[in-house]
């Protein structure tokens, strides 16, 4: 997978699908809240991947999701691993 204007690239099993999109947008947006911003994509190993699935953690199938977006100066220095990992465990 690759997004060249972030510099973004990275690898996903071959077997491996990708979420929509659409999908994945609408169900961030249903998941925060609010818009999603940067670039955005997902990957599941399931044969049916649907973004419903790994954002609730409903899925037994290992999954990807990778995003990329601008942080202030304030969001940067309070992200830790330790608050992406919370972020991720609601």
């Amino acid at each position: 997978m690759a997004n060249s204007s972030t510099n973004t690239y990275f690898k996903v099993p071959y077997a491996w699908h990708k979420i929509s999109d659409s999908s994945l947008s609408s169900e961030l947006k249903r998941a925060t809240g609010g818009a999603a911003g940067g670039w955005q994509v997902a990957y599941e190993a399931g044969h049916q991947p649907k973004a419903g699935d790994f954002l609730s953690f409903a899925t037994a199938d290992p999954f990807v999701f990778a995003e990329v977006g601008q942080l202030n100066a304030t969001a940067s220095n309070e992200l830790s691993y330790d608050t992406l990992r919370d972020f991720f465990s609601r």
